[in-house]
């Protein structure tokens, strides 16, 4: 009795061993993490995220439950919390993420595993801190932040065991805001007006110093780039073209590109206005006053093309008569400088002083 009775203790006290030496298990369920309800996915943290995943691994291991001496087997499972997505702060983007253990049946449970497990979380970032992580109680996740100077978008992360190829989680780019504003939807084209491009941000901790670049297939942009003010704003002059529409690019890290459209019109009232304020010219200068013997036709022809070239140059900023008007556009503007260019001739405008 006494020999069978040791032989019983042993085989116990064996299996009680050999239990406390099991290795946690992990079997992989399917592919691609599933997204779950936050109040469900860690009780007190995961209120606190974004987004909660769950990896698709069941795990099974020996966890001791507080108070108590003896481990037993526990079904359980990781989950990755976004707590933080991508934000763009001092000079990069940066993220927070969490990874925790949770029993399966009991997602309050707060127990040890005996044996902790390992994850390795990765993404094409600059930084992940830490990368791989020993997790042993359930109920408390561990935080992972990550860093990347322009994320692409989606921008995922991965979370895997030691023996795994692992998961995509996606994590949020909140990039800041960039906006370009042009001061008229539509200017005349052919090179004889320009509007004003405001290029303002929202989103950015410090947006001074920031530099943002400007295109346009049509037209022409001074100055570009622009380096943006304390406002977050800036500003640049789109120069007319040819005619048609005109598409506008700003970009520049951190942000998404913006797009704009101004449209170059025909300039059909620009050369009414002129070609009006250079018969006016004409009839008003000394050409009607008997001063010379040219052909009125012919001084006809030399007063709208002494008026075009006067218009044209001033709508391109050459101001040869040092004028500062109060308008800087408009038709009787063009009126105005067409019949001064008229009744002064050509050869005013070219003399030296």
């Amino acid at each position: 009795m006494i020999r069978q009775a040791i032989a019983v203790l042993v085989i116990v006290v064996g299996v009680a061993t050999a239990q406390a030496q099991t290795p946690v298990r992990a079997t992989r369920v399917k592919v691609g993490a599933d997204a779950i309800a936050r109040a469900d996915a860690m009780p007190g943290t995961a209120l606190q995220a974004q987004a909660a995943y769950r990896l698709p691994i069941a795990f099974r291991g020996l966890a001791i439950r507080p108070g108590q001496a003896q481990p037993r087997l526990v079904d359980f499972e990781a989950v990755v919390l976004v707590m933080r997505g991508l934000r763009y702060t001092s000079g990069r983007f940066e993220a927070e993420l969490a990874v925790g253990l949770r029993n399966r049946a009991a997602p309050a449970d707060l127990s040890t595993l005996v044996e902790p497990v390992t994850i390795v979380v990765t993404a094409a970032a600059d930084e992940v801190t830490p990368g791989t992580l020993r997790i042993a109680k359930f109920g408390e996740p561990q935080s992972v932040r990550v860093a990347v100077a322009n994320p692409a978008t989606p921008f995922y992360a991965t979370a895997r065991t030691l023996l795994d190829d692992g998961d995509r989680i996606e994590v949020p780019v909140d990039r800041p805001v960039l906006g370009v504003v042009p001061a008229a939807a539509s200017i005349v084209g052919l090179g004889l007006a320009k509007t004003v491009l405001q290029v303002r941000t929202t989103g950015l901790d410090r947006a001074e110093g920031v530099s943002i670049a400007l295109r346009t297939d049509r037209g022409a942009i001074v100055p570009t780039p622009v380096v943006l003010g304390a406002d977050g704003t800036a500003h640049a002059d789109l120069w007319s073209d040819g005619v048609g529409p005109a598409f506008i690019e700003a970009s520049g890290p951190p942000f998404e590109a913006a797009t704009a459209m101004v449209v170059f019109e025909w300039p059909w009232r620009f050369l009414a206005a002129t070609l009006l304020g250079a018969l006016a010219g004409w009839f008003v200068g000394p050409k009607t006053r008997g001063k010379t013997k040219t052909s009125p036709w012919r001084s006809v022809l030399v007063a709208i093309v002494s008026a075009a070239i006067l218009s044209a140059a001033y709508a391109i900023g050459i101001n040869w008569l040092r004028w500062t008007p109060a308008a800087v556009i408009g038709d009787a503007l063009a009126f105005f400088v067409a019949a001064a260019g008229a009744y002064l001739g050509v050869k005013v405008l070219f003399e030296p002083e």
